[in-house]
């Protein structure tokens, strides 16, 4: 996460998507945003605030109206999100809010994730571009740490990964996910996409794992662009 992509409309999908499944799975008591912050640059993205052309987020009025607030990028700060959730009532810890991920820190950034923050929570993992394979860099969250978040949270937590599209052919993109995470991992997440970015989801407890399934669904019913399943691609 940088903060100049703040408010644009992958954060409409995300942040809606988040106050829905706080909403709907009424045992989560706490959304933890893990947001792997790094330096902004100069590649001219988070420009994407056309809210004509948002996909998902849309129907949600405060939320559109507070991100709108930093279409200005100087006003972008990424910890500006907590007013929102404290407005909608919803609990929110944001870790290392200030903090910006290196090579020099990666290690203990996540080791010194405390269990208060993957208990009865919503945990979304908010890296640059996704997931990524050996040779950690600022802007992928590996398999293992991926792994590594699973394994420490509660069975009444549920894991959430931002990523981003390559410029390949989805459909094989998210067949090769999938691949990766059941070994991995070892563990076939459910998703949610509006075809330029997916969040990936996983449960331990096959009950909140049904729970969260029907309300990736009944979301889906609100924004019929979105695509749950392989064959959508």
């Amino acid at each position: 996460m940088k903060n100049q992509y703040f408010g644009d409309n992958r954060d409409l999908f995300k942040y809606d998507l988040v106050c829905h499944l706080m909403r709907n799975i009424t045992h989560l008591r706490c959304f933890t945003f893990i947001p792997m912050l790094t330096e902004n640059d100069d590649k001219g993205y988070g420009k994407e605030r056309d809210r004509s052309k948002a996909r998902a987020g849309t129907e949600n009025t405060e939320l559109k109206e507070f991100l709108d607030k930093f279409y200005d990028e100087s006003k972008r700060d990424v910890t500006r999100i907590k007013d929102y959730f404290s407005i909608k009532g919803i609990r929110m810890r944001m870790y290392k809010e200030s903090v910006t991920l290196g090579s020099d820190n990666r290690e203990t950034y996540f080791r010194n994730i405390e269990p208060g923050f993957l208990t009865q929570s919503l945990v979304l993992v908010d890296p640059d571009i996704g997931l990524g394979f050996n040779n950690p860099d600022k802007e992928h969250l590996t398999y293992y740490e991926a792994r590594e978040l699973f394994e420490k949270m509660d069975n009444s937590s549920i894991l959430m990964i931002y990523q981003h599209f390559p410029r390949k052919i989805h459909r094989q993109c998210v067949k090769d996910w999938m691949r990766e995470f059941s070994k991995e991992v070892v563990v076939l997440p459910l998703f949610i996409s509006d075809n330029r970015i997916i969040f990936f989801l996983i449960a331990k407890d096959p009950g909140l794992k049904e729970k969260l399934h029907e309300s990736l669904l009944k979301y889906k019913e609100r924004y019929q662009k979105l695509r749950t399943d392989q064959s959508e691609f």
